[in-house]
């Protein structure tokens, strides 16, 4: 793909791992406030994905995501509490657990030599910056670009608009975006008009078929950009 000269990557579960992160903070979280229940991560999960959802369509604030998911979680469990101070020691213990998915480190450090490395996440910046950092990625990257520091988050094509702008591009064609998520990197790449490839480490069956290259470890994208 001669005309591809920049990478959008997604960070969370396409280049470090969230879900083990996520895991291990939430059990780190429980720990905190002296509750056992480590088996409620699914409880939390659900009311996370709900909101979160919410904050990609545009209807709620990243400050009330903050807070909401884990208000969320508490009224499930029926215990007293501060969202806001949940929220905050989880993503302290998230960051803590900063980690590569397997072959990402080798892979970013390898494309580095001869693509434009840009990352394109939704997250929130007081935990998206300082993996960053953690990981020691910062050295490989020509932009970074996150949904929170620009009230627009992925499939939004505001987003991919700022995202444009940040990695100083302006023809889409040179642009692959590189994602795990169907939903908001694929969905949104696409109808942005970039090329699009879908990292789908899970193997998930998925009807639309909108993305033009598709991966099962993110090492398999080397020889798509041969």
């Amino acid at each position: 793909m001669s005309k591809i000269k920049n990478l959008f990557f997604d960070l969370d579960n396409t280049i470090l791992d969230f879900s083990y992160a996520s895991h291990v903070a939430f059990k780190s979280l429980l720990n905190h406030f002296n509750r056992d229940a480590y088996d409620s991560y699914s409880v939390y999960n659900q009311g996370n994905s709900k909101v979160w959802k919410e904050f990609e369509e545009n209807k709620i604030t990243a400050l009330e995501l903050r807070s909401k998911r884990f208000d969320l979680y508490l009224d499930a469990m029926g215990w007293e509490g501060d969202g806001g101070e949940w929220n905050k020691v989880y993503l302290e213990n998230v960051i803590l657990n900063t980690k590569y998915v397997s072959g990402a480190e080798l892979l970013i450090r390898d494309l580095s030599k001869d693509y434009n490395i840009h990352i394109v996440t939704n997250g929130l910046k007081e935990v998206q910056r300082p993996r960053l950092k953690a990981a020691q990625l910062e050295p490989f990257l020509s932009s970074i670009t996150v949904s929170d520091e620009i009230s627009a988050a992925k499939p939004q094509p505001r987003f991919f608009e700022v995202a444009m702008e940040n990695a100083g591009i302006s023809n889409r064609e040179s642009v692959l975006m590189i994602g795990d998520s169907y939903g908001s990197d694929i969905t949104g790449g696409h109808g942005y008009g970039l090329k699009t490839c879908w990292f789908n480490h899970d193997k998930i069956k998925e009807d639309r078929k909108i993305h033009d290259f598709e991966i099962h470890q993110i090492s398999e994208l080397a020889g798509i950009l041969r």
